[in-house]
C-alpha cells in the first residue's frame, strides 16, 4: 500500500487530532526539529563568517600580521577564539 495523501491525512495526523498525547507528542517532534534546524543554520552561519575573516586576516602581509600580534599559522585559532568571545560576551574587550 502506497501512502497518498488522502492515505497520510486518514492516519496518524488525524488520530492526533482527537488524542491530546498524541498531539502533544507531535508538537514536541516538530519543536525538536525547528531546533535543529536553527542550530544547523547557525552552525552554517558560523563557518561562513569563520572563512570569510580568515580569507581577510591571511590577505594581509607578514608585516602587518605581526602590527597585530598574529602569525599565519596563527590566523584559524585567532578568529575561532575571537568569533566565539564576540558571540558569547560580546561586552568584553
Amino acid at each position: 500500500m502506497s501512502k497518498t495523501p488522502s492515505a497520510v491525512s486518514g492516519g496518524a495526523w488525524a488520530r492526533a487530532g482527537s488524542n491530546p498525547e498524541a498531539s502533544s507528542a507531535a508538537v514536541r517532534m516538530i519543536g525538536r526539529a525547528v531546533a535543529h534546524l536553527g542550530e544547523l543554520i547557525s552552525r552554517r552561519l558560523m563557518l561562513q563568517l569563520e572563512r570569510r575573516a580568515v580569507a581577510e586576516l591571511s590577505a594581509l602581509d607578514d608585516r602587518m600580521l605581526k602590527d597585530i600580534g598574529l602569525t599565519r599559522g596563527s590566523i584559524p585559532h585567532a578568529v575561532r577564539s575571537g568569533l566565539q568571545e564576540a558571540i558569547f560576551h560580546p561586552g568584553r574587550r
